[in-house]
């Protein structure tokens, strides 16, 4: 047995809560509501089995609900509960796919479960005026036998929103040519499984889905890896041709082991004792020729030698040889010769004395 219900559009009595669910043959109703989706939600959240006849808001019956536990043998034991809208054959304007919105059903499956979170949040929201107690409100005497399932299904707009969600997915190329052609062919029996069409068009929507999700999660991969690299990029110092080469007189300090840097201005050598030649002036020597490179050799002034070389690598100094050895080694011959001469002088001044005394 069902219990039985109109949804009636009565804003003269209540223009606040304009929507009055009440029974056919019961003079009081059981509450107003301030919407038609609010009147639904709520009374649909007791469970129970119900046949409910609503109005439009110009008061004209635009279609039928009805809410009865499912006849397929997997679900005797959860006892659940089907929503199946119909609209065929009534004049209040209203349509298959509007109704199932407003009244959170799904139109293939014929189930509110589908939206049992956001009907969770929503129903305690909802603002109403209770009439009568709904445990008795309904008299046993005035239940109405429960028909057949199919009996309350609108197959025709049930078709019809299949339809069109088959030719979405020609569209939209989704799917191929043998499987659009499959489900066209069910929908054509007269005894076609609504429900299964649905499933397969479900399945194909989430094989769809899942390629695109793959390709996308892809595509920020590899722009998360450009970015990384570009950061990389931005982090190392710009070439700047103009810039000063800058010398550290003491290495590497990370490195204690490390020796000095060369000064290609200095003696490596004997920085002590020697002073290098700049390779690239002009001070105490003349210029040549460019090298090899587009560098400058200068040479020493007096000798003509070159002062430093330069292999387009690396500067490899050549120390200017001293004079001192030179003039030190002249210095002690002149002595040794002023020596042997003045021993020369006294040895003749030694004779002469001699032959004088004889």
């Amino acid at each position: 047995m069902m219990k039985r219900l109109n949804l009636l559009w009565k804003p003269k009595e209540d223009e606040t809560y304009p929507w009055l669910l009440k029974h056919p043959k019961i003079k009081e109703g059981l509450a107003k509501f301030k919407t038609r989706q609010d009147a639904v939600d709520w009374f649909l959240n007791f469970g129970d089995e119900v046949y409910i006849w609503f109005q439009n808001n110009e008061g004209i019956f635009g279609g039928q609900l009805a809410v009865l536990e499912s006849e397929n043998p997997k679900d005797k034991d959860s006892k659940k509960l089907l929503s199946i809208p119909k609209v065929s054959g009534f004049d209040g304007g209203e349509t298959y796919n509007g109704i199932c919105e407003e009244f959170s059903i799904h139109p293939s499956y014929l189930s509110r479960e589908p939206y049992k979170s956001a009907l969770a949040k929503r129903i305690p929201e909802i603002d109403f005026v209770l009439i009568s107690d709904p445990a008795t409100y309904f008299p046993a005497d005035l239940e109405m036998k429960k028909r057949s399932q199919s009996s309350y299904v609108d197959l025709n707009a049930i078709k019809a929103s299949l339809e069109l969600k088959i030719k979405e997915l020609e569209d939209q190329k989704n799917a191929s040519d043998e499987t659009i052609n499959s489900l066209k062919e069910q929908l054509e029996n007269k005894k076609f499984d609504f429900m299964k069409v649905e499933e397969e068009i479900e399945a194909i929507k989430n094989q769809k889905d899942q390629e695109i999700n793959a390709v996308r999660e892809e595509a920020e991969k590899k722009i998360e890896e450009v970015k990384a690299e570009a950061a990389a990029t931005a982090e190392q110092p710009a070439y700047d041709p103009n810039a000063e080469v800058q010398y550290d007189p003491y290495g590497n300090p990370i490195d204690l082991n490390a020796q000095p840097a060369m000064d290609p201005y200095g003696n490596p050598y004997v920085q002590s004792e020697t002073i290098m030649a700049d390779p690239y002036g002009t001070e105490g020597g003349y210029l040549v020729q460019p090298e090899a490179y587009g560098q400058l050799t200068p040479y020493e002034a007096n000798y003509g030698y070159p002062t430093g070389m330069y292999d387009g690598t690396q500067f490899y100094p050549v120390q200017r040889k001293s004079d001192k050895g030179i003039w030190v080694g002249v210095g002690i011959a002149a002595a040794v010769l002023l020596i042997i001469l003045i021993l020369d002088i006294l040895v003749l001044l030694s004779l002469t004395n001699v032959a004088q005394i004889f």
